[in-house]
Protein backbone atom coordinates (compact mmCIF):
# COMPACT_ATOMS: atom_id res chain seq x y z
CA UNK A 1 0.00 0.00 0.00
CA UNK A 2 1.50 3.38 -0.65
CA UNK A 3 -0.09 7.09 -0.34
CA UNK A 4 -0.85 9.43 -3.45
CA UNK A 5 0.46 12.50 -3.87
CA UNK A 6 -2.88 14.82 -3.91
CA UNK A 7 -0.56 17.37 -4.70
CA UNK A 8 0.72 16.35 -7.68
CA UNK A 9 -2.11 14.17 -8.96
CA UNK A 10 -3.77 15.52 -11.90
CA UNK A 11 -7.22 14.32 -10.67
CA UNK A 12 -7.00 16.10 -7.31
CA UNK A 13 -9.04 18.85 -8.38
CA UNK A 14 -11.88 16.27 -9.54
CA UNK A 15 -11.42 14.36 -6.58
CA UNK A 16 -11.98 17.58 -4.35
CA UNK A 17 -14.87 18.70 -6.57
CA UNK A 18 -16.66 15.08 -6.81
CA UNK A 19 -16.01 14.40 -2.89
CA UNK A 20 -18.71 17.33 -2.13
CA UNK A 21 -21.33 15.34 -3.63
CA UNK A 22 -23.84 13.52 -1.73
CA UNK A 23 -23.91 10.82 -4.38
CA UNK A 24 -20.80 10.57 -5.87
CA UNK A 25 -20.86 7.03 -7.47
CA UNK A 26 -21.64 6.65 -11.00
CA UNK A 27 -22.52 3.59 -12.76
CA UNK A 28 -22.17 2.41 -16.85
CA UNK A 29 -23.23 -0.78 -18.08
CA UNK A 30 -22.13 -2.88 -21.39
CA UNK A 31 -22.65 -5.75 -22.93
CA UNK A 32 -19.34 -7.63 -23.25
CA UNK A 33 -18.56 -10.79 -25.47
CA UNK A 34 -18.08 -14.45 -23.52
CA UNK A 35 -18.60 -16.53 -26.33
CA UNK A 36 -14.86 -17.70 -26.20
CA UNK A 37 -14.65 -17.11 -22.50
CA UNK A 38 -17.96 -19.33 -21.90
CA UNK A 39 -16.55 -22.00 -24.48
CA UNK A 40 -12.99 -21.76 -22.23
CA UNK A 41 -15.14 -22.45 -19.12
CA UNK A 42 -17.58 -25.16 -20.13
CA UNK A 43 -14.01 -27.05 -21.94
CA UNK A 44 -12.41 -27.14 -18.61
CA UNK A 45 -15.12 -27.80 -16.43
CA UNK A 46 -14.96 -24.26 -14.42
CA UNK A 47 -17.83 -22.86 -12.99
CA UNK A 48 -18.84 -19.65 -15.04
CA UNK A 49 -19.57 -17.34 -11.95
CA UNK A 50 -16.20 -17.72 -10.16
CA UNK A 51 -13.94 -17.90 -13.26
CA UNK A 52 -15.67 -14.33 -14.30
CA UNK A 53 -14.86 -13.15 -10.66
CA UNK A 54 -11.40 -13.83 -11.43
CA UNK A 55 -11.36 -12.13 -14.42
CA UNK A 56 -12.74 -9.20 -12.95
CA UNK A 57 -10.09 -8.94 -10.33
CA UNK A 58 -7.58 -8.98 -12.77
CA UNK A 59 -8.72 -5.95 -14.33
CA UNK A 60 -8.36 -4.56 -10.83
CA UNK A 61 -4.20 -5.66 -10.86
CA UNK A 62 -4.07 -3.42 -13.71
CA UNK A 63 -6.65 -0.23 -13.95
CA UNK A 64 -4.34 1.48 -10.82
CA UNK A 65 -7.62 3.85 -10.03
CA UNK A 66 -9.73 1.30 -8.90
CA UNK A 67 -7.26 0.70 -6.19
CA UNK A 68 -7.69 4.00 -4.61
CA UNK A 69 -9.65 5.05 -1.68
CA UNK A 70 -9.78 7.88 0.43
CA UNK A 71 -8.53 8.22 4.30
CA UNK A 72 -10.65 11.65 5.09
CA UNK A 73 -10.43 14.68 2.61
CA UNK A 74 -6.86 14.92 2.26
CA UNK A 75 -5.75 11.43 1.63
CA UNK A 76 -5.98 8.86 -0.70
CA UNK A 77 -3.95 5.55 -1.18
CA UNK A 78 -3.21 2.91 -3.04
CA UNK A 79 -3.96 -1.03 -2.37
CA UNK A 80 -1.31 -3.58 -3.83
CA UNK A 81 -4.27 -5.61 -4.47
CA UNK A 82 -7.64 -5.99 -3.57
CA UNK A 83 -10.06 -9.15 -2.70
CA UNK A 84 -13.88 -9.69 -3.48
CA UNK A 85 -16.58 -9.62 -1.89
CA UNK A 86 -19.31 -11.77 -3.71
CA UNK A 87 -22.58 -12.66 -2.70
CA UNK A 88 -23.63 -16.32 -3.55
CA UNK A 89 -26.52 -18.04 -2.94
CA UNK A 90 -27.89 -18.90 0.52
CA UNK A 91 -30.93 -20.44 0.18
CA UNK A 92 -34.75 -20.49 -1.30
CA UNK A 93 -36.30 -17.16 -2.18
CA UNK A 94 -33.68 -15.00 -2.75
CA UNK A 95 -31.29 -15.37 0.04
CA UNK A 96 -27.47 -14.45 -0.25
CA UNK A 97 -24.44 -14.44 1.21
CA UNK A 98 -21.47 -12.24 0.97
CA UNK A 99 -18.52 -13.66 1.22
CA UNK A 100 -15.43 -11.79 1.28
CA UNK A 101 -12.42 -14.11 2.53
CA UNK A 102 -10.70 -15.38 -0.42
CA UNK A 103 -7.92 -13.22 -2.93
CA UNK A 104 -7.34 -13.97 -6.08
CA UNK A 105 -3.34 -12.85 -5.95
CA UNK A 106 -0.98 -15.56 -6.93
CA UNK A 107 -3.40 -18.05 -7.90
CA UNK A 108 -4.60 -19.65 -11.50
CA UNK A 109 -8.37 -19.23 -12.52
CA UNK A 110 -8.59 -23.04 -11.66
CA UNK A 111 -7.37 -22.66 -8.11
CA UNK A 112 -8.86 -19.48 -7.35
CA UNK A 113 -12.84 -21.32 -8.58
CA UNK A 114 -11.55 -23.80 -5.58
CA UNK A 115 -11.01 -21.75 -3.37
CA UNK A 116 -14.16 -19.86 -3.68
CA UNK A 117 -16.64 -22.34 -3.46
CA UNK A 118 -14.46 -23.77 -0.13
CA UNK A 119 -14.88 -20.30 1.47
CA UNK A 120 -18.28 -19.80 -0.11
CA UNK A 121 -19.39 -23.53 1.66
CA UNK A 122 -17.25 -22.90 4.77
CA UNK A 123 -18.69 -19.57 5.92
CA UNK A 124 -22.21 -19.44 7.69
CA UNK A 125 -22.80 -16.09 8.77
CA UNK A 126 -24.81 -14.17 5.35
CA UNK A 127 -24.02 -10.60 5.75
CA UNK A 128 -20.80 -10.33 8.30
CA UNK A 129 -20.99 -7.99 10.93
CA UNK A 130 -17.62 -6.92 10.90
CA UNK A 131 -16.59 -3.72 9.87
CA UNK A 132 -15.52 -4.50 5.82
CA UNK A 133 -11.91 -3.25 5.20
CA UNK A 134 -11.66 -1.70 1.86
CA UNK A 135 -9.31 -3.45 -0.40
CA UNK A 136 -12.31 -4.95 -1.62
CA UNK A 137 -14.13 -4.80 -4.41
CA UNK A 138 -18.34 -5.63 -4.12
CA UNK A 139 -19.03 -8.10 -7.52
CA UNK A 140 -22.38 -9.87 -7.55
CA UNK A 141 -24.40 -11.86 -10.37
CA UNK A 142 -28.08 -11.66 -11.51
CA UNK A 143 -27.97 -14.69 -13.40
CA UNK A 144 -31.82 -14.73 -13.99
CA UNK A 145 -32.06 -11.83 -15.97
CA UNK A 146 -30.29 -9.56 -18.88
CA UNK A 147 -30.48 -5.59 -17.68
CA UNK A 148 -29.49 -2.53 -19.54
CA UNK A 149 -28.97 -0.73 -16.30
CA UNK A 150 -28.28 -0.98 -12.97
CA UNK A 151 -27.28 0.48 -9.45
CA UNK A 152 -25.99 -0.13 -5.71
CA UNK A 153 -27.04 0.56 -2.51
CA UNK A 154 -24.25 2.85 -0.91
CA UNK A 155 -23.91 5.02 2.36
CA UNK A 156 -23.78 8.55 1.70
CA UNK A 157 -20.52 8.97 3.11
CA UNK A 158 -17.36 10.57 1.09
CA UNK A 159 -15.42 7.46 2.42
CA UNK A 160 -17.51 4.93 0.78
CA UNK A 161 -15.54 4.66 -2.36
CA UNK A 162 -15.25 0.73 -2.97
CA UNK A 163 -16.14 -0.30 -6.57
CA UNK A 164 -18.88 -2.65 -7.52
CA UNK A 165 -19.37 -4.88 -11.13
CA UNK A 166 -22.28 -6.92 -11.41
CA UNK A 167 -23.28 -8.53 -14.59
CA UNK A 168 -26.69 -10.46 -15.44
CA UNK A 169 -27.60 -13.23 -17.60
CA UNK A 170 -26.03 -13.69 -20.65
CA UNK A 171 -28.21 -14.09 -24.19
CA UNK A 172 -26.93 -14.56 -28.02
CA UNK A 173 -27.79 -11.98 -30.74
CA UNK A 174 -25.77 -12.22 -34.07
CA UNK A 175 -24.62 -15.43 -33.40
CA UNK A 176 -22.52 -13.76 -30.00
CA UNK A 177 -23.25 -14.54 -26.63
CA UNK A 178 -23.34 -10.97 -24.59
CA UNK A 179 -23.05 -10.42 -20.95
CA UNK A 180 -24.51 -7.35 -19.17
CA UNK A 181 -21.65 -5.87 -17.03
CA UNK A 182 -22.08 -3.32 -14.99
CA UNK A 183 -19.82 -1.01 -13.01
CA UNK A 184 -20.03 1.57 -10.47
CA UNK A 185 -17.34 3.72 -8.88
CA UNK A 186 -16.86 7.02 -7.53
CA UNK A 187 -16.21 9.61 -9.52
CA UNK A 188 -14.44 11.06 -6.69
CA UNK A 189 -11.59 8.61 -7.91
CA UNK A 190 -11.60 8.01 -11.35
CA UNK A 191 -13.46 8.98 -14.34
CA UNK A 192 -15.65 6.96 -17.32
CA UNK A 193 -12.18 6.84 -18.89
CA UNK A 194 -11.17 4.56 -16.63
CA UNK A 195 -13.85 2.81 -16.39
CA UNK A 196 -14.10 2.01 -20.10
CA UNK A 197 -10.18 1.09 -19.88
CA UNK A 198 -11.27 -1.68 -16.90
CA UNK A 199 -14.01 -3.06 -19.52
CA UNK A 200 -12.03 -3.36 -22.67
CA UNK A 201 -8.65 -5.23 -20.34
CA UNK A 202 -11.58 -7.83 -18.92
CA UNK A 203 -12.79 -8.37 -22.24
CA UNK A 204 -9.08 -8.17 -24.04
CA UNK A 205 -8.16 -10.45 -20.89
CA UNK A 206 -11.24 -13.54 -21.57
CA UNK A 207 -10.74 -13.38 -25.18
CA UNK A 208 -7.02 -14.24 -25.02
CA UNK A 209 -7.55 -17.60 -22.65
Amino acid sequence: MRELDLASWPFQEHYRFFRQMDFQMFHICVNIDVTHFLRYTKERGLPFYPAMIYAAMRGTDEIEEFRYRTRGPDRVIVHDYLRPGFTDVAGEGGLFKMVRSVGHHGLSMEQFCRRAKEASASQQQMLPREPEPDDMIFITCLPWISFTDLGHTISLDPESCVPQVSWGKYFVQNGRTLLPFSVQVSHALMAGYHVARYIDWVQQYIDSL
